[in-house]
């Protein structure tokens, strides 16, 4: 939720700000991961009661979520095919990367 609320970004453009939400130390290579981890674990538990309450609102069936998820394409055209693209998704991203990669898979 944190990376979207920083907007959209232009391909192959870089703004001044580019993760104005996050504390500049973090946005360095040669950080020693300490403001990564301690930024990352903040906004975790600062979205955590958020996304609480979309959770809530899901199980009770009301809102805008919930109205997208109820659709008929997402729960009978979808759904039946969920388990089989999550068997398949691994085979297709490994065929991916070694083809736009030279092979390797990292």
């Amino acid at each position: 939720v944190g990376m979207i609320l920083q907007g959209k970004q232009v391909y192959g453009q870089f703004p001044e700000n580019y993760w104005f939400m996050r504390p500049e130390e973090a946005n360095t290579y040669t950080d020693s991961s300490n403001a990564n981890r301690l930024w990352d674990n903040l906004s975790g538990r600062l979205m955590a009661p958020l996304t609480t309450l979309w959770i809530f609102a899901l199980s009770t069936g009301e809102g805008f979520s919930a109205m997208i998820l109820r659709s008929g394409f997402l729960s009978q055209t979808l759904a039946p095919n969920a388990y089989n693209c999550f068997l398949f998704h691994q085979m297709v991203g490994q065929w991916y990367y070694a083809a736009t990669r030279d092979g390797h898979m990292w």
